[in-house]
C-alpha cells in the first residue's frame, strides 16, 4: 500500500499486541515465564505485547502452544466466510500522518487485494513518499488529490483514477482547502506480479 502502509502495519502491531497480552492476562501468566517456554527473551515478548514489533510466525505457533490454544483463535480470527462485508461508516480505522485510513476489505492476510479509505484534511500530506511490492489502483471519491509519482506531479479530481506499479515512489497531498476522500487497492506484496 502507500502512505498508509506503515499506519496500516502500526495499527495491525498494536493490535496483535493487545491480544498476545490479554491472552497471557487471561491466564494469570508472567512476561518472564511466557518468555521462557516460547524461547524469547522477556524484553522481545514485552515489545510484541505493545505492538512494537511484528512476532513471527514460530513466536506466535510457541505463544498458541504455551496458551493451549490455536494462532487462530490467539489473534482472535472469525471463522472465514466467502465474503467480507463494511457497512457505511464502518470498518476498523486508524489515524496516518496525512489522514485517517479505514480499512474496507477483510478475507483475511491471505487475501490479494488490500482496500482503504483515505480521508485527508486540508493540507493532508505524507513526508515520506511510499514504495512497495504490488501493484495499487486509486479511485478519487471527491475532492482533489496530488500525487507524487516517481517525480511526476499529478492531479485528480472526484472520479479520476490512478493505477501504477507500486515499487514506484509515490506520495498522496490534499493541497485544497476541503478533505478528499479516496479509495485505495492495493495488491499484497508478491501477488501483484
Amino acid at each position: 500500500m502507500p502512505i498508509e502502509d506503515s499506519a496500516t502495519d502500526s495499527a495491525a502491531e498494536k493490535w496483535v499486541g493487545r491480544r498476545l497480552r490479554e491472552a497471557r492476562r487471561q491466564r494469570d501468566l508472567t512476561l518472564a515465564s511466557v518468555a521462557e517456554r516460547v524461547g524469547v527473551s522477556g524484553a522481545h515478548l514485552s515489545r510484541l505485547e505493545k505492538g512494537e514489533r511484528q512476532p513471527s510466525i514460530g513466536v506466535l505457533l510457541e505463544l498458541a502452544r504455551a496458551y493451549q490454544t490455536s494462532i487462530g483463535e490467539l489473534l482472535g480470527e472469525q471463522p472465514r466466510r466467502e465474503y467480507h462485508l463494511v457497512r457505511a461508516g464502518g470498518g476498523p480505522g486508524v489515524d496516518g500522518p496525512d489522514g485517517r485510513y479505514t480499512s474496507v476489505s477483510g478475507l483475511g492476510p491471505g487475501a490479494a487485494l488490500h482496500a482503504v479509505r483515505l480521508v485527508l484534511p486540508p493540507g493532508g500530506a505524507n513526508p515520506n513518499p511510499a514504495q512497495h511490492l504490488g501493484e495499487e489502483w486509486i479511485y478519487v471519491v471527491v475532492g482533489d488529490l496530488a500525487v507524487a509519482l516517481a517525480g511526476e506531479q499529478l492531479t485528480l479530481s472526484g472520479g479520476d483514477t490512478l493505477h501504477f506499479d507500486a515499487n514506484t515512489p509515490h506520495r498522496l497531498s490534499n493541497l485544497g482547502a476541503a478533505e478528499v476522500e479516496v479509495l485505495i487497492v492495493s495488491t499484497t506484496a508478491g501477488t501483484g506480479h
